[in-house]
């Protein structure tokens, strides 16, 4: 039992340390976090490079006091969440604050938007796997807000709508993939109308 104790420890204390030798050589301006950038783009990945991921550069200008985390981890193996490779700005305490975008496994992306405080805040967009647009709309606080639109893998819309403060509202359009209208509902503050249309 002692043994894997011991074990257990010194495995944890390893992959601490890792991550803050990653939080302080990332937070160090200038010139070391560019040669870190380009050390991660020549470095072997299993995988899709990451000169393959689309757009990853755009994550460079991380707000004050966060650090680039991902897409690839500092012992070098790719950083995923949900099988989806994963680079946001991140403060110390592991808050995603900033910038943040995934891709699939074949190096398109799948979702980009911005953290403000661990939460979805501004514009969100999403990517099916071929790289058409699944979706775009915008966060306030974490929630759902304005105008929202989702597509088909074939670049067809599927739905549109509003939300308010997480809520649909209003008119909901849907089509079928071949671009018929499919049906119109209508909510109120996230409850179907009774007076709505099929």
């Amino acid at each position: 039992m002692r043994r894997y104790k011991w074990l257990y420890n010194h495995v944890l204390k390893h992959h601490l340390l890792i991550y803050w030798i990653n939080i302080i050589f990332l937070s160090v301006p200038g010139t070391i976090r560019s040669a870190q950038a380009q050390q991660l783009l020549s470095s072997p990945v299993e995988e899709t490079p990451l000169n393959h991921l689309a757009d990853w550069n755009d994550l460079s200008s991380c707000p004050p006091e966060t650090s680039l985390i991902g897409p690839v981890g500092s012992d070098g193996t790719r950083i995923t969440v949900n099988g989806r490779s994963t680079a946001a700005c991140m403060r110390p305490d592991g808050t995603n604050h900033g910038p943040s975008m995934s891709w699939y496994k074949n190096g398109s992306k799948a979702s980009a938007g911005d953290y403000h405080n661990g939460v979805k805040e501004g514009l969100w967009y999403f990517w099916h796997e071929n790289g058409q647009i699944s979706g775009h709309g915008a966060f306030h606080d974490g929630k759902a807000e304005d105008r929202w639109v989702s597509f088909y893998d074939n670049g067809q819309k599927e739905s549109e709508g509003s939300y308010i403060n997480g809520n649909q509202h209003g008119d909901f359009f849907h089509w079928e993939r071949n671009g018929h209208i499919k049906k119109t509902l209508k909510y109120n503050y996230g409850k179907l109308s009774d007076d709505f249309k099929k």
